[in-house]
């Protein structure tokens, strides 16, 4: 029997002793303690550890060797008022091990398992762990990272920012029942009109954050009046409280408070009053809550306040979206020394969409971690970091203002001067007369800027009248100089309309013309399409200004692996870049998180380092997650197992887990076949299916599960523009009738009668869930000449009886080519295909485009932005792979007839539900007799990958018949 040398008190101890070194604020005595007594509720308990951090909500460590399921941690939980517990699993090596030899075992790096689990008061639990099954496993560092971002649950501060954003718009209301239209003009030329909130509530914004970096510096020991509580509340005294403030240090926050509260004090003192009472009930939710420094008024708040947000598609990155990008760009292996290189050759980073500073203060956040981890003085690091280090910009002024704020609001309090955050111009006329200004875009061609802050009394400077601020009014970035670049740019497009670039600074429609004619100009040379919209742009002014070896982080809409717009700027990035790292969530459920608040589209996260020179193509890391990153410390969890994936990638692929119970997703590498090549493994879970079908693409041999080759096509695989001629776009064909935007050779009206569906200048236009199951269908529209003969005659050419699906919805449409009895035109859902050479290929192509690997070749190479979609644009379906089919003798085509006659009336049920589909499996062995496959290998093949392509997230898109019909499919 082994004799316990550590017993569990003793292992409380020393784990306590340790996490009072990672954090400043926890080497405090009384801050982190161990096996010490408490009252709880009028109930006595001594916890294991207790962490009353005095910024945050105290949290418990509960530890028992090899776990006690959560017993005590869950005790804790429900007895007490803490809200967030960590359950221990002592390791066994522990148990014989002296207190010297166990202290020694935990800074040579052991690790321990760790749980988190929080009160989350919800329809179906009450109880929230992470991970769900298993523990977590790390250093004890890693459990003080995790602690400190896990203090507070998700639902409460979610709670909480709504309270805060409903008395945030209740002072905006009793602002706005005060002020005279002269007072408001006066007010709004304060506040500048290029803000996403309205005057009232960008005011109110202002106040509160001054409110809460008030009462912040106050509790880190600057001598400043304590902040009012309603009841004793003095507009004179609080102006001056923050005129004092302001002649101290933090400018750039307080001034603007400051004449903002003077106006609306001269104009009505009691609405003043009134609202300021608001803001004072929101301060005190905070501060109980010890939310002061853990909620961002930008990233918690400005969402659910701000008004037009998504005019220009200018959304704002959630607060577990900026964590896991800050922890996958910066790394603790990124430099041997943190603390001594830190002085020497100081990190610099830079957003040049900051929005309201959330991807930057979760970078700043990283950089200070690592600096403190490495026992790095952290005595000056604040002030160097806002004067030197961070470089943010945008071009709206209160988004600016945010950022600089809640970048205050982490620091030490510690006073700053000049900092290089600005407001930067959209709309002005250059000196030269040529073009309007477009904001960061014009880094491109230069290495400093104009603040439009400086301007305005210098507001972002740390401290008034200081000698040392800048003399200038430039934010400068020069090409090379940043060691970081993170963004989540604009998404705007070229165009106006809902999302169109330049509406955001509410700008005539002329003055947007011209910023996107001068946008143009900037890129002209560049490798980004002014039709992938202005991601594409920020993206190469990041390549400009990163250093070597820097490294680049960006949330992008997804269609940047997809779209043919994107392809330069791919081609750019695998070219300059390595280690490219692409993650994506392949949520399994329906859910409304997302990477940024209110997309409503795909996105994804890109990761990549800057190359010396250009290079040919390096692997390229795939990540797909099963369900969305929804906290903090989930973020940065799954950020060091994707760190830990990528070192040995193959494309075999990996499974990523949180714990040994818990697959968070998986992760695989490929090597791009062309520098702009689509990135068709984004999204996808599967990695083995990806292998497969990659191979079959590339060699013409199904494998087994063993990924051994069971059958080789006789013929040589190629393109469908390779064996077809590709019909022309719905543009160029017509429009519907009543058409805003009339073009095309035709006007076309849907056919309400069966007679109408036989005559001159009808098309298969739109796809019908309910029509076209079987592999001949009816023509949809007829078509009404808008345009001369010679261009008619032109697109009659291209009239066909075999069409292309354009834009598959695999949970309700069943065929990717649909036939028609006579050669109709195609349209804005099918595209028309023809035979090149006298063969008649339609039968044996149609069967094998509805086939299981026709399905599963077109997802691949579709654009997946929407679960359960697969989107093909003309060029795409040109590139779509398929068997040469020429190469199959007369007797072949004969069969292909004879077959598609047969099954020509069976009824397909949609494409996501093929592992159950009778006639689709019918197809499968009818095209494996045409191709001369040896049938029982090759159909288990088949069967093996349809069952693993129906069971992809972006496949049954969460479609409740698809997922019913999935509970028995053990690849699921």
């Amino acid at each position: 029997m082994v004799k316990l040398s550590l017993p569990e008190d003793s292992f409380n101890r020393i784990l306590a002793s340790l996490l009072q070194t990672t954090r400043p604020e926890w080497s405090t005595d009384g801050v982190v303690i161990a096996e010490t007594w408490r009252n709880f509720n009028q109930r006595k308990l001594k916890p294991d550890i207790y962490i009353n951090d005095p910024s945050s909500p105290p949290v418990i460590v509960e530890c028992a060797y090899g776990g006690d399921r959560d017993t005590d941690a869950i005790d804790r939980i429900l007895k007490t008022p803490i809200e967030t517990v960590v359950s221990v699993a002592i390791p066994q090596s522990f148990k014989t091990k002296s207190e010297n030899e166990a202290r020694q075992l935990f800074e040579a790096g052991e690790c321990i398992q760790y749980a988190i689990l929080q009160r989350e008061v919800s329809a179906d639990q009450v109880v929230y762990r992470f991970p769900q099954h298993g523990y977590l496993s790390g250093t004890y560092t890693d459990l003080a990272s995790l602690i400190f971002l896990a203090a507070l649950p998700k639902s409460r501060v979610e709670n909480i920012a709504e309270q805060v954003a409903e008395l945030i718009d209740k002072c905006g209301q009793t602002l706005g029942s005060g002020l005279s239209e002269l007072d408001w003009r006066e007010l709004s030329d304060q506040v500048f009109q290029s803000s996403s909130l309205s005057v009232q509530r960008t005011v109110a914004v202002l106040w509160l954050d001054a409110m809460l970096v008030h009462s912040f510096l106050r509790s880190k020991g600057t001598e400043v009046a304590r902040l009012p509580l309603k009841n004793n509340l003095v507009l004179s005294n609080l102006l001056e409280s923050w005129k004092s403030l302001l002649t101290l240090n933090w400018y750039s926050i307080f001034a603007p408070a400051c004449t903002t509260l003077e106006l609306s004090i001269s104009s009505t003192r009691s609405c003043t009053f009134d609202a300021l009472c608001h803001l004072l009930d929101a301060v005190e939710i905070i501060e109980t809550a010890k939310l002061g420094r853990h909620i961002n008024i930008g990233a918690d708040l400005f969402p659910k306040i701000s008004e037009d947000r998504e005019v220009a598609a200018a959304f704002y990155t959630t607060p577990p979206t900026a964590e896991l990008l800050a922890s996958l760009l910066v790394r603790k292996e990124d430099r041997v020394d943190w603390s001594s290189t830190m002085q020497s050759h100081p990190v610099k980073f830079v957003d040049f969409a900051c929005g309201t500073g959330s991807l930057i203060r979760a970078v700043y956040r990283r950089i200070n971690e690592c600096v403190n981890f490495e026992r790095g003085e952290l005595k000056d690091f604040h002030t160097r970091a806002m004067e030197s280090y961070v470089t943010a910009t945008d071009i709206s002024p209160i988004a600016a203002h945010l950022t600089n704020s809640s970048l205050a609001m982490i620091g030490d309090g510690r006073p700053y001067t000049s900092t290089n955050i600005g407001w930067l111009s959209v709309g002005h006329p250059f000196a030269d007369g040529v073009g309007l200004s477009t904001g960061s875009l014009e880094f491109l061609q230069t290495s400093s800027l104009k603040d439009l802050f400086f301007d305005l009394s210098e507001s972002l400077v740390g401290i008034e009248n200081s000698q040392d601020r800048k003399v200038d009014s430039d934010i400068t970035a020069s090409d090379g100089a940043f060691d970081y670049v993170v963004m989540n740019p604009p998404y705007s497009r070229s165009t106006g309309g809902k999302h169109g670039a330049f509406q955001l600074a509410g700008l005539s429609t002329k003055e947007q013309e011209l910023c996107r004619t001068r946008w143009g100009r900037l890129i002209s040379r560049e490798p980004a399409d002014k039709n992938a919209g202005m991601a594409a742009s920020f993206l190469v002014l990041a390549a400009k200004k990163v250093k070597p070896n820097g490294r680049i982080g960006f949330v992008l809409p997804l269609t940047v692996a997809f779209g043919d717009s994107w392809r330069k700027t791919r081609s750019m990035l695998v070219t300059q870049f390595k280690d490219i790292v692409v993650v994506a969530n392949a949520a399994e459920i329906a859910t409304t998180e997302s990477l940024s608040s209110d997309t409503n589209m795909g996105e994804i996260l890109v990761v990549a380092t800057k190359r010396t020179t250009p290079k040919p193509p390096d692997l390229i890391t795939y990540v797909s997650l099963r369900r969305p990153v929804a906290r903090l410390y989930e973020s940065r969890e799954i950020a060091r197992v994707i760190q830990a994936s990528t070192t040995n990638q193959t494309s075999r692929g990996t499974r990523l887990w949180l714990s040994d119970e818990d697959m968070v997703g998986t992760s695989v590498s490929f090597l791009p076949q062309e520098s702009a090549k689509e990135w068709s493994p984004v999204g996808v879970l599967n990695p083995t299916l990806l292998g497969h079908i990659f191979h079959f693409i590339n060699t013409g041999e199904l494998l087994n599960e063993h990924g051994q080759p069971v059958a080789t096509l006789t013929c040589p695989v190629s393109t469908v523009a390779e064996v077809f001629e590709v019909g022309m776009s719905p543009s160029s064909i017509g429009c519907p009738r009543n058409s805003k935007s009339p073009r095309g050779a035709f006007t076309v009206e849907e056919i309400k009668r069966k007679a109408d569906r036989v005559g001159p200048y009808r098309s298969l236009w739109s796809a019908n869930k309910d029509t076209q199951k079987q592999f001949i269908v009816q023509p949809t529209h007829l078509g009404t000449p808008r345009e001369s003969p010679k261009k008619v005659d032109l697109i009659m050419q291209t009239v066909s009886t075999f069409h292309y699906a354009q834009g598959l919805r695999l949970t309700s449409q069943a065929l990717i080519v649909a036939c028609t009895e006579k050669a109709v035109l195609g349209g804005r859902a099918w595209l028309s295909l023809r035979n090149k050479t006298p063969l008649e290929l339609q039968s044996v192509f149609t069967l094998w485009a509805n086939s299981s690997l026709g399905l599963i070749i077109h997802w691949l190479k579709g654009t997946r932005t929407q679960n359960g979609r697969s989107c093909t644009s003309i060029n795409v379906i040109k590139s779509i792979p398929c068997p040469d089919f020429r190469f199959l003798g007369s007797a072949k085509f004969k069969q292909a007839d004879v077959e598609f006659n047969r099954l020509k009336q069976l009824k397909l049920l949609p494409a996501c539900q093929a592992h159950v589909d009778p006639a689709r499996q019918e197809i499968d062995r009818v095209l494996i007799e045409l191709l001369d496959l040896p049938k029982v290998k090759a159909l288990d093949s088949i069967k093996m990958l349809r069952d693993w392509w129906c069971a992809e997230p972006t496949v049954h898109g969460s479609n409740g018949t698809a997922l019913a019909k999935l509970k028995d499919n053990k690849f699921r």
